[in-house]
């Protein structure tokens, strides 16, 4: 978290924005950020993730005449809970006259994330999704034959953790994913897509950014999924998403991977993304 004190209000910050945009270093990450709503606007807090520390130093050579500058390290409260071995699903607890339940049960599940904030077009996919996403996956991955992974079964079970984005032109994006039942920290990607011509606008981007956060309001830490070896723009696009590439049995070209991971001779790269 980066608390920001602007030394002459706001004004000077948002014009450099503006004109420069936030010149994040490659490795550092912004995720979100608020302000104090108390007439100055001149105290922000800027939550941002990096594997590297040094960034923010490299960063903040760009605003440093514009105020000063906090960086204090921060973690969510579930991996805090985790850390002192308590565990709490995050409610205000019982009600003065609802009982308490007994010691051991399991806690609540967390609730899903809030919908309201989506932008138009954006909504949980229905099982008549999955013949929409296979009548287009062939040609949005360059005519591989790819809709074996598209199944029904995905769609009637794992909506409440997917997302479908249509548009005036029809389907434009979709990201299909569910919690992991034997790894209880880990949400799994298991498709992703864009349509091809609003690839580079980043809607993937926003795409993975709202599963994050939603999955961390699940209470999972942690994000995998997985890419064939000859994909290498998917490789460069969950790197730059903050992605690291799991150890496999083999490497090329220093990417590591693994070897019929996906099937007999479909080498497959895996990443994780701590959330």
């Amino acid at each position: 978290m980066v608390i920001e004190h602007y030394a002459h209000g706001p004004e000077p910050v948002y014009e450099r924005a503006a004109a420069r945009g936030r010149m994040l270093p490659s490795g550092l990450h912004y995720l979100d950020s608020w302000v104090v709503d108390d007439g100055r606007l001149d105290t922000c807090f800027q939550l941002m993730e990096t594997d590297d520390p040094g960034l923010f130093d490299v960063w903040l050579d760009n605003w440093r005449d514009l105020g000063r500058f906090e960086v204090v390290p921060v973690v969510d409260s579930a991996e805090a809970s985790r850390r002192v071995a308590v565990t709490w699903a995050g409610g205000t607890g019982p009600e003065p006259d609802e009982p308490a339940g007994p010691i051991g049960a399991a806690a609540p599940a967390a609730p899903a994330a809030p919908t309201a904030a989506w932008p138009d077009g954006w909504r949980r996919p229905t099982v008549d999704d999955a013949a929409r996403i296979r009548s287009v996956i062939d040609g949005w991955w360059g005519g591989r034959d790819l809709t074996a992974l598209v199944q029904r079964q995905l769609f009637e079970h794992f909506s409440s953790t997917s997302l479908v984005v249509d548009d005036s032109v029809g389907l434009a994006a979709f990201l299909v994913a569910f919690d992991s039942a034997d790894h209880a920290d880990c949400t799994y990607v298991h498709l992703v897509g864009v349509r091809p011509d609003l690839r580079a606008s980043g809607l993937g981007r926003r795409l993975y950014e709202a599963a994050f956060a939603e999955a961390a309001v699940r209470g999972r830490s942690r994000m995998r999924c997985v890419t064939g070896l000859v994909n290498r723009p998917s490789i460069g696009f969950h790197r730059s998403m903050g992605f690291d590439l799991v150890r496999g049995d083999a490497e090329l070209d220093g990417i590591p991977y693994h070897r019929d991971h996906g099937g007999p001779g479909v080498d497959q790269v895996v990443f994780e993304r701590r959330l």
